[in-house]
């Protein structure tokens, strides 16, 4: 059975939108943020001079308005869901 994962296209997708923030709200400084993918999950980092800080985690559900959110806690060095 193969394993779940992001469909390229969805990835295409996110890609677009975090390299549009980027350019758009990141210019010219040494800040950004950048993706990972394992599975269905999707990292986001935020890499300041070099320096990468976990932010949070997206799990894909299926559709690209379809995604759970995990903030990364250094606390506890791993992700926690919000409450609800």
């Amino acid at each position: 059975m193969a394993k779940k994962k992001i469909p390229d296209e969805i990835r295409a997708q996110v890609e677009t939108i975090v390299d549009q923030f980027n350019e758009k709200d990141l210019r010219g400084s040494q800040s950004f943020y950048e993706t990972r993918y394992r599975g269905v999950y999707l990292y986001l980092d935020r890499n300041d001079w070099g320096y990468v800080c976990h932010v949070c985690r997206l799990t894909y559900n299926g559709a690209m308005d379809n995604w759970d959110f995990a903030i990364f806690k250094y606390s506890r060095g791993g992700v926690t869901p919000p409450l609800l």
